[in-house]
């Protein structure tokens, strides 16, 4: 009942039987399920058909599909169940896929200290942005934002911005 009651469950792939348990309920109670696929590991293939939007780092999908190409890896990957494929790429941003649709959303430059918590950062952008009801693009802009505002500071949390900080640095981009 708790994991039915929200509108998005948040997954890392860690404990792929439960994940999987928990991605089942939340389908059956129409919510959304991310997955951050930090890496490739056995059995994720029960998990991946069961997944809304897939946010991976860079090394992710051609490590998962074994094709060179990362249009052909991430055609693959859409394929396997997932309407949203995000390639976190550090400096250089994001790369979003869909079956209509492939960007790249520009990282922000910004000083950076620290980079850890810089993908959880990143997630927890992309899901507020995701819950606002964003358009795509709009959201992974966000999220590059949240990420690289994060890596400011020492340590993983530390430098989490708030909404005001996000949309003053989107806002002055060029």
């Amino acid at each position: 009942a708790y994991i039915q009651g929200a509108r998005v469950l948040h997954l890392d792939g860690q404990f792929l039987p439960a994940a999987v348990q928990a991605a089942r309920w939340m389908q059956e109670a129409g919510g959304q399920i991310c997955l951050d696929g930090n890496h490739p590991r056995p059995g994720l293939a029960e998990l991946l058909p069961l997944v809304d939007w897939l946010v991976v780092a860079e090394s992710f999908p051609t490590r998962l599909t074994h094709l060179a190409d990362p249009e052909a890896a991430a055609r693959e990957l859409l394929a396997l169940g997932p309407r949203i494929l995000v390639v976190t790429e550090g400096l250089k941003g994001c790369q979003v896929w869909t079956v209509e649709e492939h960007f790249q959303a520009k990282a922000f430059p910004v000083e950076a200290v620290d980079t850890t918590g810089a993908g959880d950062a990143f997630h927890g952008g992309f899901l507020y942005g995701m819950l606002q009801g964003w358009e795509l693009r709009r959201v992974a802009t966000f999220a590059n934002a949240v990420a690289g505002l994060n890596c400011r500071t020492l340590g993983g949390r530390r430098g989490l911005p708030t909404l005001a900080q996000v949309e003053d640095l989107v806002q002055s981009a060029p």
